[in-house]
């Protein structure tokens, strides 16, 4: 056993009589220590693990599901980075779009697993091709877009028309009568871009005349060419938007309402299936980036709000309400781009004016972009699950918006999202996997640095949104353990060795859930039934 012993002399100061000592048993004390030790040392190798983890989660969460290219998110932040070192270094950097050619009528006539099995085929071209220096980025539905950093214009459509060739001697096993061709455009720096999304605008100019000449050809951008096209897709000049910067503000989000970025996130992909067929990509840039801030207002609403689990109530949802002008007049005050602020402002107005916002407009004089932003906006609310009410289905989100067709939303955009998104029943609003494996993973990081640090105050926190956020995706495992964290920490005297092993145990829960999230992740992309872009 373990002893504590305290000693003390009897006597003056000029004599010694002996010595009063006492023992005191602190076995019990020491057990608990080392116990602590232990638990904590566990803890921080365990977090280490967490955090490499996690990194390797972030890279995942780059990836388009279906087919590993770039999603447009990771796509424009890494092109962002690009662009400047290209204009330090006086480097040329060139950009090719890609568009599979009839795409429509190979899904209408050998139905979306040969389709998805087209994508899969044509990205693992453009990866072989390209992959190595460059990026290649699933663009939209059946567009690719491939940057090349050092690379100038001439070498650029060299390039392009050798994987135009590759291409055509795709070869699927069924159908085996399937021929595949694509349409090319090329561009680069050398022609003034003002910012990256005119590059690839200059591009898509290409693209476009590319299929008006026929299709399966390369088309190299030229002024001239730009001038012919009447600059209809897109590059007329707007106010550049960094992608870093959209991406700080989303990542904020992420941190106070997970559940909302996610919201946003499901709804920019929403926008860019359904805009891709009649919108150019300047205007389909700024619609993205507004369903992606849309909801930046939130960052402003209290805690006791944003992690109240149940219905608000009026007082409540007038703070939420707020957030909206909050979140307006952050857009506007960090961007500067007046056709960004309009599309977040107008997205609640209604169409025929009714409504609660007033001092909005009407009918077609709400831009196009607001239309379809209200439009995805909604139906994304009404197929989630919330804490307090499980989302309805895809049909019955479709039946709303034609309910509400001409009054609260443009009726012919109601229609074509309909036979956009009737197409794709696979789409039940839930977040991607990899992104719900990279949330939990970030929450738990911080929730158990929070431990490490005996920050009560945050752990309080923290662990509410952890709970909040897994309920949300209906991981209850990992929410019962947050609301255990919760309850100790609220306790008038903190059991940090309780926390520890609450904080181990969440940790080994996390580790199963990314994997399953993960797995199944990769089973989906293996059956095309993870396909946001298409």
């Amino acid at each position: 056993r373990i002893f504590s012993v305290n000693a003390a002399p009897i006597g003056g100061s000029n004599s010694r009589r002996g010595a009063l000592a006492t023992f005191r048993d602190v076995t019990h004390i020491e057990e608990h220590r080392k116990q602590l030790e232990s638990m904590l040392s566990m803890l921080r190798d365990s977090r280490d693990e967490i955090e490499e983890k996690n990194r390797e989660l972030e890279i995942l969460a780059t990836q388009d599901a279906l087919t590993g290219c770039l999603n447009r998110r990771a796509f424009f932040e890494r092109f962002g980075h690009l662009w400047k070192l290209a204009a330090n270094e006086n480097r040329p950097l060139s950009c090719i779009m890609f568009d599979n050619d009839h795409f429509k009528r190979v899904n209408d006539t050998y139905g979306h697993a040969v389709g998805d099995e087209v994508l899969r085929e044509v990205s693992r071209v453009l990866k072989e091709n390209h992959g190595e220096h460059g990026l290649v980025c699933r663009y939209g539905g059946e567009e690719f877009c491939v940057l090349l950093p050092g690379i100038d214009f001439e070498t650029a459509l060299e390039l392009a028309e050798q994987t135009r060739k590759s291409i055509e001697q795709i070869s699927l096993k069924e159908p085996s009568q399937l021929r595949l061709t694509a349409s090319v455009g090329v561009s680069e720096t050398r022609f003034d871009a003002a910012d990256p999304q005119e590059l690839i605008n200059q591009a898509d100019v290409c693209l476009y005349a590319a299929k008006r000449s026929g299709r399966n050809c390369v088309i190299a951008y030229s002024k001239d060419l730009s001038q012919m096209e009447g600059e209809e897709n897109g590059t007329d000049h707007r106010a550049e938007i960094p992608y870093q910067a959209v991406n700080a503000l989303i990542a904020s989000l992420s941190y106070r309402d997970g559940c909302t970025a996610q919201h946003c996130r499901r709804v920019a992909d929403l926008c860019s299936r359904v805009s891709h067929q009649f919108m150019d990509t300047g205007d389909q840039y700024i619609l993205e980036i507004a369903a992606l801030l849309h909801d930046i207002g939130k960052v402003a609403v209290p805690d006791d709000i944003l992690l109240k689990q149940g219905k608000l109530g009026p007082d409540e949802m007038e703070v939420i309400a707020r957030h909206d002008r909050v979140g307006v007049e952050l857009i506007a005050s960090a961007f500067e781009c007046t056709e960004l602020t309009q599309t977040v402002q107008f997205r609640n107005a209604h169409f025929d004016g009714s409504g609660r916002y007033r001092n909005m407009p009407v009918g077609y004089e709400i831009p196009i972009t607001s239309r379809l932003l209200s439009i995805c906006d909604s139906y994304d609310s009404m197929v989630s699950n919330r804490i307090y009410r499980n989302g309805c289905s895809h049909e019955v989100a479709i039946e709303e918006l034609r309910r509400f067709a001409g009054t609260q939303f443009d009726p012919e955009l109601v229609e074509h999202f309909a036979s956009v998104i009737t197409s794709k029943p696979d789409f039940d609003g839930s977040a991607t996997c990899g992104e719900t494996a990279v949330q939990i993973g970030f929450q738990v990081e911080r929730l158990t640095a929070a431990i490490d640090d005996q920050d009560t105050e945050s752990l309080q926190v923290l662990a509410a949104r952890l709970g909040l956020y897994a309920r949300h995706c209906d991981i209850e495992s990992i929410a019962e353990v947050a609301d255990r964290i919760h309850e100790h920490v609220r306790a008038e005297n903190v059991s940090w060795l309780e926390l520890l092993q609450d904080a181990n145990e969440l940790i080994e829960i996390c580790r199963i859930t990314q994997s399953e999230l993960l797995e199944k992740q990769s089973d989906s992309a293996a059956t095309g039934d993870l396909a946001p872009n298409r």
